[in-house]
């Protein structure tokens, strides 16, 4: 979140000033959310300690992935060619992304049942997420009901390269037995989903008929081991 977070605030987003506030206030309520869920962890019966609290950005850094590392470059110096056309896509991108987190939190309450992670999530995590989409959703039809041109690129560029928040920073079994496990828990999953993300993604100009982040989480479900219905 850290790395992520600084790179856009190199580009069109962060020279921006509402941008640039918007992203700090992000960075630092994230950097929060992994905090608090550590010391959780940490403390859980035969909870590692060590592994939890310590947090070695440099080791972080190290052992991210070359394909990610090389395609993160690629597209913020793309980001940085397109200017402010850049931000409507960065808009809807971290709309999905956190609207389908908060779909992920709200699972994950419900399958853990534990009292302690119930309050975390609900009194702070929740809300802060909350807020996030509700700021990256009206920022994104801001922007793209400005210009066809925003409209057409974001919409472009968000069909070819969209992926689930953490796709790429680990295993891709890892990646698709959360999804299995947790955006996909439950009957009234893919419900959840068109009710929770795909609904409010189509309210954005532009992307009235999107169904990308749908399909693609039951695109990498179906490659997992992991049996889901479907």
């Amino acid at each position: 979140t850290l790395m992520y977070g600084l790179d856009l605030l190199r580009t069109a987003s962060g020279k921006d000033p509402d941008g640039a506030a918007f992203l700090r206030t992000w960075m630092s309520e994230e950097k929060g959310h992994g905090d608090i869920l550590r010391k959780f962890c940490a403390h859980l019966p035969n909870g590692d300690i060590a592994r939890y609290t310590k947090l070695d950005v440099i080791d972080a850094i190290a052992n991210i992935p070359l394909k990610y590392a090389t395609e993160t470059f690629f597209q913020y110096m793309l980001a940085n060619l397109t200017g402010k056309l850049f931000i409507g896509l960065h808009m809807v991108w971290g709309a999905t992304q956190e609207l389908l987190t908060g779909v992920g939190y709200t699972n994950l309450r419900k399958l853990a049942n534990h009292k302690i992670l119930t309050t975390i999530i609900d009194d702070g995590i929740k809300p802060d997420e909350g807020r996030h989409a509700g700021s990256y959703l009206g920022k994104a039809i801001q922007h793209c009901g400005s210009s066809l041109t925003v409209r057409v690129i974001a919409r472009v560029f968000f069909e070819l390269y969209f992926k689930p928040v953490g796709y790429g920073m680990g295993e891709e079994d890892e990646i698709r037995d959360m999804i299995n496990e947790i955006l996909l828990h439950g009957d009234d999953a893919v419900e959840n989903l068109n009710t929770s993300v795909i609904e409010k993604l189509q309210k954005i100009p532009g992307f009235e008929n999107c169904t990308k982040p749908r399909r693609e989480i039951l695109r990498m479900a179906r490659e997992g081991a992991a049996l889901v219905r479907i």
